[in-house]
C-alpha cells in the first residue's frame, strides 16, 4: 500500500489512478491491469484544502512508486511513500481499528495482555528484562539535539553544540551514578558507577561509519590515559570489522580499535558470531558485527553472560547486547529504601491463616524428613533457604507488607502555627465522627461542624500560600508579580542527572566534590564586600585589636581566577589584569573606550521597557537547508543575507532579493571595524525585513492611489536565508535584548499585521565581502563588549610576552619554552610537579647546579667522573638512565616528534606523559645516584 499526500480537494479521489497513468509516462510500463492501482480510503490533511489518499498497488508498480518518491497529479507534484496497513487498538490490542472505534468493554494490559489490570499497573512490567543500565548509540532525538526526558529514567548525555549520538540510561535505584563531564562529548558518554566502595567507569561510544568526524577514537584514548581507572567498560557502535570479534574481514577502523585496545589493556567481551547489525539493502541481506564491548583487564572476568538478544528491540537495525557486571554485591538492583528492617506488618496479621499456610507448606515438602546431623555445609544452607522461603510464603498469604516511609514530614516555609492548630482540629473532628458512627449516634451536627472547619482550613491554606508567594515576588527587583511569574513558568532546560563540573581548569571527580563545589559557588564564605550596615559595624568593632595577623597569601583558587580564558598556564601579571578589568568596567559605565574614536558608542542592551510586549513577540522557527532541498523551496520571494569580516578588519553585510530566478533588489551595508560578524549577520537580516515591510506598505499605498483596495487577507510569504546559525538562534530567543534583535522583532510583528510572514532558513554561503571593502560611512557603528575584551586581552598578552622575553631570570625555562603559549600548552597537557619544575628551571639535585653553590665537591657525573652532570647530560647521555631513555625515545620515534622538544611533546598526551615519567624517575633517583 502507498499513500499520496497533499492532494487538492478539487481532484476526486476516484480519478487519481487515471491521472497518474496519463501524466507519468515513466510508470506506464508498470501498469498491466486496470486494477493495479485501487483506492482504499481517504485521510485528512493538516491543510483543510488538501487530503491524503491510500492506494493498494501491484508489487511492480509499488517498487516504481517508492523509487520515484514524487509523481505528477494534475498541476501538483505529490510526495508518495509506503503506507503500513497495520492498525492496532490500544484498548483490546487487536488489529484493524483504533481505540476510538473499539467496542471492547474493558482495556487489556499492553505489557502482558491481562484484562485484570492496565499497562501502568502491570506487576510483571518491572521484572522482565531487569536492565539497570543501558548504553545507547544513535538514540532518537527527534527534531532536537538531545534525548527527551523519560519518567523513571536518568538520561546521561553531553550534547554541547552537536547532536547527541551516545548516551547512557540508568534507573534511579541502581546505585550511585554521576556523569563525567571532563571525558564526555556528543559521541562519547562516560559515567562513574559506585558499588560496594568500588568505582566503575562505564562509557557509551559511537563512531560514524565512513570517517571519525569527531575524533572519537582519540577522545577514548585520552579518556583511558587520563582516568587510568582499572575498572573501565566501553560499549557502543564502533563501525569496525576485525577477526578478533568474529568479522569475516578486517577494515581500517577495526584495526584502529584493536590498536587502541592493546595500548590501553582492553579486552573484547564479544562472544560468538551472532550479528549485531542486520539490514536489507537492494534486496540483499547485510549483517555485520560492529557493536563492541571492551573491558579493562582488571574487570574483564567480571563481565559475564555476554550475548546478543535478537528480540529486545526488533524495530532497530542493531541487535541489543546484554551482559551482567559481577560487582561486590550480588546484583546492581537495590530495593527501595525504607526506614524499617521489618518486611511484614504483623499488627494486621491473620494468625489463623498463617498457621494453616505454614502447616500445609511444611507437610508438602521433605523438610521434616531430613537428617540435620548428616547434612554438610551446602545442605544446611539449602535447608535454611527452604525454611525461610516457606515462612515468606506463609507471611505473604496472611499479612500485608510494610512500605517505606520518610521519618520526617517536610512543611513549606510559609507554614504557620495557626495552620497547625486548624489541621489538628480537623483531624480531631474526623476521629470523633468515626467514633460516633461506630456507636450509631446522630452525626448531622458534627458533620456540619467538620465541613465548616475544613472550609476554614482550606481558605487559610490558600491565603497563606498566596501571601508568601506575593512577598517573594515583591522582594525581587523592578519586576511585578506577573512578570516574575511568567519568567518562572517559562520553559527551562530538562532535568539532568548529576554530573561532574569544571572548576577553573580541573573537573570534579566525585559526588561529594561536586556538591562541595556547588555549595562554595552559590553559598560562598561571608566577606566584607556584601556586608550590610549592621555587619560593617560588627566587623569594625571586632577588628580593633592593636596586634593583628598578616593577610594570608593567595590561595590556589584565587590564583586560578587571575588566569585568562584559555591561557591559564601561568599567572597573569596583576597590574595588566587590573588594567583589563578597569577598561571593561569603564566601558560599561561611560559607553565609550579609548581604543577607538570616541564617537563610536558601546552597543548597550535594549532596556526592558523598550522591548516588544511578550504577547506580541512572534515565535520564529528556522529550518536547515542543503543543496538538495534548497531547490525544492517554493517561496515566491527569497532573500539571501550574509555578514563578513576580512583579514584587514573590514566588516560588511549584504542581502539579495530574488523573485523566482530574477534579482529584484540588493543592498550592501558597511559596519565599523570594531563590529563583529555576529552584528553584521543580524544587521543584514534586520535590513532585509525592513525593506520587505516597506515594499509591502508601498504596494498598499499605490493600490490606494489607483483606487483599488489591497486585500490584506492575501498573505505574502518571504523566505529569508542566512548562513549564521548564531544570528537565527538569537532571533528565536523571544526575550533577547540585543538592540538589532529587538528592532527585528518589532519589524516582524508589524509585518504580521499586514499579512506579511517571514520564513527563516539556514544555508551555507558567503556574499558580503564586497560590502566590507566599500569606501563609505559605516551603516552601523556601535562596538560590542567582546571587542573591548578581545583587544585588551591581546594588548595584555603582548606586554606580558615582552616582559617574559626581556627578563634576565629564567634562561633555562625560556630555552625550553620560548613563548607563553608554550607554557600554557604544557600546563594543559600535564600537572605541575616538583620534579618537572627542577627540569624546566635547572634548579635541582644535578651536580653542576650543586657545585655552583659549593654543595657538591665537583660537577662531574658518577657515570664516568669526567662529564659535567647537567640536566641535558642526564636526559640524553647518562648510561645510568639508558633503559628509561630508550623507552621514551622509541615512543617519540613512533609519533615522529623530537623526544626532548617540550613544545612538540605538549601536543601529544602520550609523549608528554612519557617525558614526565622519565623526568620523575631521574629526579627521584638522582640523590642516591650522587650519594648526597
Amino acid at each position: 500500500m502507498i499513500i499520496l499526500k497533499g492532494i487538492s480537494k478539487d481532484i476526486p479521489a476516484e480519478e487519481i489512478a487515471g491521472i497518474v497513468r496519463g501524466q507519468n509516462p515513466e510508470l506506464k510500463e508498470a501498469f498491466i491491469e486496470d486494477d493495479d492501482m485501487r483506492l482504499r480510503f481517504r485521510r485528512s490533511n493538516k491543510n483543510p484544502g488538501l487530503y491524503n489518499a491510500v492506494f493498494l498497488v501491484a508489487p511492480k508498480l509499488f517498487r516504481k512508486f517508492i523509487e520515484k518518491g514524487k509523481i505528477s497529479v494534475d498541476y501538483q507534484r505529490l510526495h508518495i511513500s509506503e503506507f503500513s496497513p497495520f492498525l492496532q487498538c490500544h484498548r483490546c490490542l487487536q488489529f484493524g481499528h483504533i481505540k476510538k472505534y473499539c467496542t471492547a468493554a474493558t482495556s487489556q494490559c499492553s505489557h502482558c495482555s491481562s484484562k485484570e489490570h492496565t499497562g501502568e499497573k502491570c506487576p510483571d512490567k518491572g521484572k522482565q528484562g531487569g536492565y539497570q543500565i543501558a548504553l545507547l548509540s544513535e538514540p532518537y532525538v527527534g527534531s532536537g539535539n538531545e534525548v527527551r526526558p523519560t519518567q523513571g529514567l536518568n538520561i546521561h548525555q553531553f550534547g554541547g553544540k552537536g547532536r547527541v549520538k551516545a548516551c547512557i540510561l540508568t534507573k534511579p535505584g541502581c546505585g550511585q551514578v554521576i556523569g563525567m563531564s571532563q571525558y564526555s562529548n556528543s559521541n562519547l558518554c562516560v559515567i562513574q558507577f559506585t558499588s560496594g566502595g568500588h568505582k566503575i567507569l562505564i562509557a557509551s561510544a559511537y563512531i560514524e561509519p565512513n570517517s571519525d568526524e569527531n575524533n572519537t577514537l582519540e577522545h577514548i584514548d585520552n579518556f583511558l590515559k587520563i582516568s587510568r581507572c582499572p575498572n573501565t567498560i566501553i560499549g557502543g557502535d564502533f563501525n569496525g570489522w576485525h577477526h578478533l570479534w568474529g568479522s569475516k574481514t578486517n577494515n581500517p577502523r577495526g584495526c584502529a580499535v584493536v590498536e587502541l585496545a592493546h595500548a590501553n589493556d582492553l579486552f573484547v567481551c564479544n562472544v560468538g558470531t551472532s550479528p549485531t547489525f542486520e539490514t536489507v539493502t537492494h534486496g540483499r541481506d547485510r549483517t555485520s558485527i560492529i557493536d563492541l564491548t571492551l573491558a579493562h583487564g582488571h574487570i574483564f572476568d567480571r563481565v559475564v553472560g555476554w550475548k546478543v538478544n535478537l528480540n529486545a528491540c526488533p524495530s532497530s537495525q542493531h541487535n541489543a547486547v546484554e551482559y551482567e557486571i559481577a560487582t561486590e554485591n550480588s546484583s546492581l538492583n537495590s530495593s527501595s529504601i525504607t526506614n524499617s528492617t521489618f518486611k511484614y506488618n504483623s499488627n494486621k496479621a491473620n494468625w489463623g491463616i498463617f498457621k494453616d499456610a505454614l502447616h500445609t507448606l511444611m507437610t508438602n515438602t521433605d523438610i521434616l524428613e531430613r537428617d540435620i546431623g548428616s547434612l554438610n555445609t551446602a545442605g544446611l544452607e539449602k535447608l535454611i533457604d527452604d525454611i525461610c522461603g516457606i515462612i515468606h510464603k506463609a507471611c505473604e498469604e496472611s499479612m500485608p507488607t510494610k512500605k517505606g516511609r520518610s521519618l520526617t514530614k517536610h512543611r513549606p516555609l510559609w507554614w504557620t502555627e495557626k495552620l497547625t492548630d486548624l489541621k489538628k482540629e480537623v483531624i480531631q473532628l474526623h476521629h470523633r465522627l468515626n467514633r460516633m458512627r461506630r456507636r450509631n449516634l446522630p452525626l448531622d451536627q458534627l458533620a456540619e461542624e467538620l465541613n465548616n472547619k475544613k472550609a476554614i482550613y482550606a481558605e487559610e491554606l490558600r491565603a497563606e500560600s498566596s501571601r508568601s508567594f506575593r512577598e517573594f515576588c515583591e522582594l525581587q527587583t523592578k519586576e511585578n508579580v506577573w512578570t516574575l511569574t511568567n519568567r518562572l513558568l517559562k520553559d527551562t532546560a530538562p532535568k539532568r542527572p548529576p554530573a561532574t563540573i569544571k572548576i577553573g581548569d580541573n573537573y570534579t571527580s566525585s559526588e561529594t566534590e561536586t556538591a562541595q563545589a556547588l555549595l562554595d559557588h552559590f553559598y560562598g564564605d561571608d566577606t566584607p564586600d556584601n556586608d550590610t550596615h549592621q555587619h560593617q559595624f560588627l566587623r569594625s568593632r571586632i577588628g580593633n585589636e592593636p596586634d593583628g595577623v598578616d593577610e594570608p597569601p593567595f590561595a590556589v583558587e584565587e590564583d586560578s581566577l587571575n588566569g585568562g580564558s584559555g591561557r591559564s598556564g601561568s599567572i597573569c601579571p596583576l597590574d595588566l589584569r587590573v588594567l583589563e578589568v578597569h577598561e571593561v568596567e569603564t566601558v560599561r559605565l561611560k559607553g565609550a573606550t579609548n581604543l577607538i574614536p570616541r564617537d563610536i558608542q558601546y552597543e548597550r542592551p535594549t532596556p526592558v521597557h523598550e522591548l516588544l510586549h511578550p504577547s506580541k513577540r512572534i515565535s520564529i522557527e528556522c529550518a536547515d537547508l542543503n543543496s538538495e532541498n534548497l531547490e525544492q523551496e517554493t517561496a515566491p520571494i527569497r532573500i539571501y543575507t550574509n555578514g563578513s569580516k576580512l583579514e584587514n578588519g573590514g566588516v560588511g553585510a549584504a542581502f539579495v532579493c530574488f523573485e523566482g530566478s530574477k534579482v529584484i533588489y540588493k543592498k550592501r551595508l558597511k559596519l565599523h571595524t570594531s563590529c563583529s560578524v555576529f552584528q553584521a549577520e543580524l544587521l543584514a537580516i534586520k535590513e532585509a525585513c525592513e525593506w520587505t515591510l516597506d515594499r509591502r506598505l508601498k504596494q498598499g499605498d499605490e493600490r490606494h492611489q489607483r483606487g483599488t483596495r489591497m486585500h490584506m487577507g492575501c498573505k505574502e510569504v518571504i523566505q529569508i536565508l542566512s548562513d549564521s546559525q548564531a544570528a537565527l538562534r538569537a532571533l528565536q530567543k523571544r526575550s533577547n535584548t540585543h538592540p538589532i534583535v529587538a528592532k527585528t522583532h518589532d519589524t516582524i510583528y508589524t509585518a504580521a499585521q499586514v499579512d506579511l510572514n517571514f520564513i527563516f532558513s539556514w544555508v551555507k554561503g558567503h556574499a558580503a565581502k564586497g560590502a566590507a571593502t566599500q569606501h563609505k560611512t559605516p551603516d552601523y557603528a556601535k562596538f560590542p563588549m567582546s571587542f573591548v575584551k578581545r583587544t585588551m586581552r591581546e594588548k595584555t598578552w603582548r606586554t606580558w610576552q615582552t616582559r617574559y622575553e626581556s627578563a634576565e631570570q629564567g634562561a633555562r625555562t625560556k630555552e625550553l619554552l620560548p613563548k607563553l603559549t608554550d607554557i600554557c600548552a604544557l600546563w594543559k597537557a600535564t600537572k605541575v610537579s616538583f620534579q618537572l619544575t627542577q627540569a624546566l628551571t635547572g634548579h635541582g639535585y644535578h651536580k653542576e647546579y650543586l657545585h655552583r653553590f659549593k654543595i657538591a665537591a665537583d660537577p662531574f657525573c658518577p657515570c664516568d667522573n669526567t662529564t659535567t652532570q647537567t640536566l641535558t647530560h642526564l636526559l640524553r647521555e647518562c648510561p645510568r638512565f639508558e633503559y628509561n631513555r630508550l623507552r621514551h625515545e622509541m615512543l617519540c620515534s613512533n609519533l615522529r616528534i623530537s623526544p626532548y622538544c617540550v613544545t612538540e611533546l605538549s601536543n601529544k598526551q602520550s609523549a608528554i606523559e612519557s617525558f614526565v615519567t622519565f623526568i620523575n624517575y631521574i629526579i627521584d633517583k638522582l640523590k642516591g645516584f650522587n650519594k648526597l
